[in-house]
């Protein structure tokens, strides 16, 4: 018994430290050590874009999208807007058809017939079929964008190594309230960026992500998270998925800590079921970043194993050696600590470093809810459900 506390207990310390901050560690070397910059050339035409936007219940936030979109620093005869209303109660329709009429879209956006709640996948899909851009941009109706991601994302992809890549999201909440996975993202962020200066990153940002029109393919209809499956696919054609700093969607919505956590778990099921789209990526001779896809993506479902490995391990030691005491009594404190960042999240000011340790305690609640979405079922991309919103 001694034995196996320890090997549940150390092995699982280990995975844990390789997992948050090993591997974090390797990509920020790597990228300082054998950087592989993004070389835009400066003489390719610009491209035409294509952006897709699908919308459900959006009809408070699609003025402040709409107006960014327009605003562009983009030639307008190389732009067109592919928008999709999928079934909204509100009016979300209304807004998107008053935005196709006006006089400067002329021939420039264009809106999808209903077809009634189906999901982005299936939007999408039907509208790359109607598109004529060479570069297809995938965005949510939340967040504007800055003037210039339509150019960041054309002098990317002038690279002819670069077949896709994922903007930047900025959060800057219109009420000033705090943001409670600030932390958690600045981190994420941060090795997003060293993957994209190795070679890739192994997944993309929802609210702005773009690939080539060749490199497209029809999305799952219950797929719930392209922000995987689109790196994965660009990747897999032997392409490079970028990070683009310049490209911004800004996120104003300061989230709910609860409704956080019901979207991490669904996205949480979402990366599951991404893997299950296309298991080819855990393949090391087909895929080229399959060392960062393992030690990230499979690394954060390992998570919740690994914290149970240690404190069960813990439990069994008891009886022998007191590091397995002491190591009990730090988890318990831990936890608690956690549940101190819980309890603050709403308020601007938190017990030093108690949200580090919630986003920790998170992202392990999130990936067992994730499993258990998926074992059941119940992941659907259509719109409407308790996790659908504000996704």
């Amino acid at each position: 018994m001694a034995l196996v506390a320890w090997i549940m207990t150390v092995g699982g310390l280990l995975g844990l430290v390789y997992v948050l901050l090993g591997y974090p560690l390797l990509m920020a070397a790597w990228a300082r050590l054998r950087p592989w910059p993004v070389t835009p050339d400066a003489g390719a035409p610009l491209p035409r874009i294509s952006l897709f936007l699908v919308c459900y219940n959006e009809e408070t936030v699609l003025p402040a999208k709409l107006a960014s979109l327009a605003a562009q620093d983009y030639p307008p005869h190389l732009v067109e807007f592919m928008l999709a209303d999928d079934g909204s109660s509100d009016r979300t329709r209304e807004l998107l058809a008053e935005f196709c009429q006006r006089p400067d879209m002329a021939g420039r956006a264009r809106l999808a017939e209903p077809i009634g709640n189906t999901g982005k996948p299936t939007q999408v899909n039907r509208m790359v079929l109607e598109s004529t851009g060479d570069i297809l941009i995938f965005n949510d109706a939340r967040q504007p964008l800055e003037p210039q991601s339509f150019r960041a994302v054309a002098a990317a992809l002038s690279d002819p190594n670069v077949g896709g890549g994922t903007g930047a999201v900025a959060y800057r909440p219109a009420d000033g309230s705090p943001v409670m996975v600030g932390a958690y993202w600045r981190y994420e962020s941060a090795i997003r960026v060293c993957e994209s200066a190795v070679h890739s990153c192994t997944s993309g940002a929802g609210p702005l992500m773009c690939c080539r029109r060749e490199l497209y393919r029809p999305m799952p209809a219950a797929l719930v998270l392209d922000d995987i499956l689109t790196p994965i696919r660009v990747v897999l054609a032997r392409r490079r998925f970028v990070y683009i700093p310049d490209a911004v969607a800004v996120e104003t919505f300061a989230m709910d800590p609860r409704h956080e956590f019901r979207r991490r778990v669904r996205n949480a099921a979402g990366v599951i079921q991404a893997i299950r789209a296309d298991l080819s990526t855990l393949v090391p001779w087909r895929n080229p970043v399959w060392l960062q896809f393992w030690s990230h993506k499979c690394g954060r479902l390992a998570v919740p194993f690994l914290l149970a490995a240690v404190l069960l391990g813990s439990v069994l030691g008891l009886g022998g050696h007191p590091w397995f005491r002491w190591l009990l009594v730090g988890q318990v404190l831990f936890y608690a600590y956690a549940e101190l960042g819980w309890l603050t999240a709403r308020s601007r000011w938190s017990p030093p470093g108690s949200r580090l340790a919630l986003s920790l305690v998170m992202l392990g609640l999130v990936t067992i809810g994730g499993f258990w979405r998926e074992l059941r079922g119940v992941t659907t991309a259509a719109w409407g459900s308790d996790e659908t919103r504000r996704r």
